[in-house]
């Protein structure tokens, strides 16, 4: 079994389960893949806005390749 967390617990928000405002590029995924390996995480939950935000329901093809890239990059697991 894989150690996971959900990619809202790194927001700089107090609130576990704040929105994703702070991933608004590639960079920004690739930097909390990152981070999430160096505290010894193999999985990130990834969470979609509905409407908006730099992952959500509209996002283009191209965009959502990448960030799976960065994650295979990185060595983290996208569960759901």
């Amino acid at each position: 079994m894989k150690k996971g967390i959900v990619i809202r617990a790194f927001s700089q928000s107090s609130d576990f389960l704040a929105d994703t405002a702070f991933l608004t590029s590639l960079d920004d995924y690739k930097r909390v893949f990152d981070l999430a390996v160096r505290r010894g995480f193999q999985g990130i939950q990834p969470y979609a806005e509905i409407e908006t935000g730099f992952l959500s329901l509209k996002t283009d093809d191209s965009v959502l390749e990448g960030i799976g890239r960065a994650a295979r990059d990185a060595g983290i697991a996208l569960p759901s």
